[in-house]
C-alpha cells in the first residue's frame, strides 16, 4: 500500500511539473546588428544567413523604402545621405536583427569633353592666362576673318549703351580697354572676340544646338562649326554655346533668358575696377546685357527673367558693352612739297544715296522714296508711340547724331529714323550700332 501511494505521489509530481513548462516558447533574441553602405540615388540587396519572416523601417526618418525579395533578401532604395535609417528584420525562427543604413555620396565622374570643345578650350587657355596679349591676340585674329581689302581695313571700339541699346554711352579704343579694364572683365572681352568671330545669327538654323543640347545627343558636330568659324543659329544657340564652353573652362557663367524680350544672353562673373562685382554680358550670336551681382540664382547657371525682372538686375548706365568692328577707308596722304601748301579738303555731305556701302555693296540707308514703306504695327517688345508718325517706336538707338527706331516685323527687326528711312543691319549681328557708328565717321 505504501509503495502504491509512493508511486502515485510520483506521478503527481512529474504532472506537476509538466504543466509548469507546457505552452512557454523560448525567449525571441536579437542579433547582432550590422551596418550597410548604399550609395546616394541607388538601390541595394542585402543578403541574410536565415530565413526572413518580415522587413520594416525601424528608425523615425521614414523617407526610404524596404522590400523583402526573396527568402533571404531585401532591397532598400531611396536613402537619404546623412539621416539615421534602420530597417527591423524578423526571422522565421522569430529572432530579429538590426540593420543600419549608411548612404554615401555617388562618385562624381567627369563628363567627357568632345574633341573639338577640347581643341576651343586649348586655343583660348594661353589667350585667358595673359589677358592683356591675349585680347589684342584674338582681336587681330578677327581682324584677319574681316579680310580687309588694300584699301579698307577695319578699326575696333569698344562700346557702352544703355538697357534696350539705346543711346550710345560712350566708346573706349583697345589701348583704353588695356589701360583701365580689370583681368576679369579683358578675359570676358576674349571670350566675347573668340566667339563673336566665329558665330554668326541665322534664323534658318534657329535651336539646333538647342535641341541638340536638350535631348542629351552628341554635340561635337557644332563645336566643330566653331572651331572653323562657321556656328550659326539665334541667340540662344549662341548663348548655351558661349555656356558650355565656360563650363568646360571652370569659369562662372550664367545663361539668362526672357521671355517677354524674346532674348538670350551669356554672362560671366567679373569685377570691374571700383572693385563691384557682377556678370558680364558675352556677346555671341547676338548682343547680351551685364546683369547685377544680386540677381536670382536659377536652375544650373540658367535663369528665365520676366522683363520687369531684367530691368531690376540690369547694369546700370553701361547695360551693354561689346566691341565694334568699324571699316575704315585706308588714306596714302602724299608727301607735300616744302614749297607747296596742299589744298584743304572738304568733307563732302552725306546724303542716303551716297552713304557707304557694307557687305557685297549693300547700303546702309535705303531713302524712304525708294522702299515706301510704312510699318503698319509692331508686335512686343515695341509699340508705335505717334499717332502721326509710323515710324517712331519705344526702341530707340542713337549713335552720334543718328536716332532711329526698332519695329519688330514678321521678317525681323527692322530699322526707320522718323523721316522713314530704313537702315540695314549689313552684317546680320542683330542689331544697328555698328553701322550707325560707321555712318558717324563718314
Amino acid at each position: 500500500m505504501k509503495n502504491t501511494i509512493k508511486i502515485m505521489m510520483a506521478a503527481l509530481t512529474l504532472v506537476f511539473a509538466m504543466s509548469l513548462t507546457t505552452g512557454v516558447t523560448a525567449e525571441a533574441k536579437a542579433y547582432k546588428a550590422k551596418t550597410v553602405t548604399v550609395t546616394k540615388g541607388k538601390s541595394k540587396t542585402i543578403k541574410t544567413s536565415r530565413k526572413i519572416k518580415k522587413v520594416k523601417i525601424s528608425s523615425k526618418n521614414k523617407n526610404f523604402k524596404v522590400k523583402k525579395t526573396a527568402a533571404k533578401k531585401f532591397k532598400v532604395s531611396k536613402t537619404d545621405k546623412g539621416k539615421k535609417q534602420t530597417v527591423k528584420v524578423t526571422y522565421t525562427n522569430k529572432n530579429t536583427q538590426t540593420f543600419k543604413i549608411t548612404t554615401k555620396a555617388a562618385k562624381k565622374t567627369k563628363k567627357s569633353i568632345p574633341s573639338y570643345a577640347k581643341k576651343i578650350v586649348k586655343e583660348l587657355k594661353p589667350l585667358l592666362a595673359d589677358p592683356d596679349k591675349g585680347l589684342q591676340t584674338a582681336l587681330a585674329g578677327w581682324l584677319k576673318r574681316l579680310n580687309p581689302r588694300k584699301s579698307l581695313t577695319y578699326k575696333f571700339k569698344l562700346g557702352n549703351w544703355k538697357y534696350g541699346l539705346g543711346a550710345s554711352i560712350s566708346s573706349l579704343t583697345v589701348e583704353e580697354v588695356l589701360k583701365t579694364y580689370t583681368t576679369s572683365q579683358k578675359k570676358a572681352l576674349i571670350l566675347e572676340v573668340y566667339l563673336r568671330q566665329r558665330m554668326s545669327y541665322s534664323y534658318a538654323n534657329e535651336g539646333k544646338y538647342c535641341h541638340t543640347r536638350f535631348r542629351g545627343e552628341n554635340p561635337n558636330p557644332y563645336f566643330k562649326k566653331l572651331y572653323n568659324g562657321a556656328f550659326k543659329g539665334v541667340c540662344s544657340d549662341g548663348a548655351r554655346m558661349a555656356y558650355d564652353i565656360c563650363r568646360y573652362l571652370g569659369i562662372k557663367a550664367k545663361c539668362v533668358s526672357s521671355d517677354d524680350l524674346d532674348h538670350e544672353w551669356a554672362c560671366i562673373w567679373a569685377k570691374g575696377k571700383n572693385g563691384t562685382s557682377y556678370w558680364h554680358g558675352i556677346y555671341t550670336t547676338s548682343y547680351p546685357y551685364s546683369m547685377k551681382a544680386s540677381i536670382p540664382a536659377g536652375d544650373n547657371g540658367e535663369i528665365l527673367l520676366t522683363e520687369a525682372q531684367v530691368k531690376k538686375y540690369v547694369c546700370s548706365p553701361n547695360a551693354s558693352t561689346h566691341f565694334m568692328a568699324l571699316k575704315r577707308k585706308i588714306i596714302n596722304k602724299p608727301t607735300p612739297k616744302p614749297t607747296v601748301t596742299p589744298a584743304p579738303t572738304i568733307k563732302p555731305t552725306v546724303t542716303p544715296a551716297q552713304t557707304p556701302t557694307g557687305t557685297q555693296g549693300q547700303r546702309i540707308v535705303i531713302p524712304f522714296a525708294e522702299h515706301q514703306y510704312t510699318c503698319p504695327g509692331c508686335s512686343v517688345p515695341y509699340r508705335h508711340k505717334s499717332s502721326n508718325n509710323p515710324y517712331i517706336t519705344n526702341g530707340i538707338t542713337e549713335v552720334g547724331s543718328y536716332k532711329v527706331y526698332k519695329h519688330s516685323t514678321p521678317t525681323g527687326i527692322r530699322y526707320f529714323d522718323a523721316n522713314g528711312n530704313e537702315y540695314i543691319d549689313i552684317n546680320h549681328n542683330g542689331f544697328i550700332t555698328d553701322e550707325l557708328e560707321t555712318l558717324s565717321n563718314v
